[in-house]
């Protein structure tokens, strides 16, 4: 992730996708912290961010979804994910 914030800061566009979808590949999803970072607003009207960020988002729904079929879920940990 730091990778691709060092190449989109020095202006290499690709290579910043390329690094920023391997770290989102090896786990890194935080899809809130990506889209506020602002080292990598450089990259942001890219394809390639907005696949990752689409990925991002995939990734984050599934997991919404395999959290919410857990059966003894306590009450107020449903309700708080329902409004994330």
């Amino acid at each position: 992730y730091n990778i691709a914030c060092l190449h989109a800061l020095g202006g290499d566009k690709a290579k910043a996708a390329e690094m920023l979808g391997r770290a989102v590949d090896a786990g890194f999803k935080d899809r809130d912290w990506i889209e506020l970072d602002k080292d990598l607003n450089a990259i942001r009207g890219e394809d390639g961010y907005k696949k990752l960020m689409a990925k991002c988002a995939r990734f984050l729904k599934q997991e919404y979804q395999r959290i919410m079929e857990v059966d003894d879920l306590p009450a107020c940990l449903a309700e708080v994910l329902q409004e994330y």
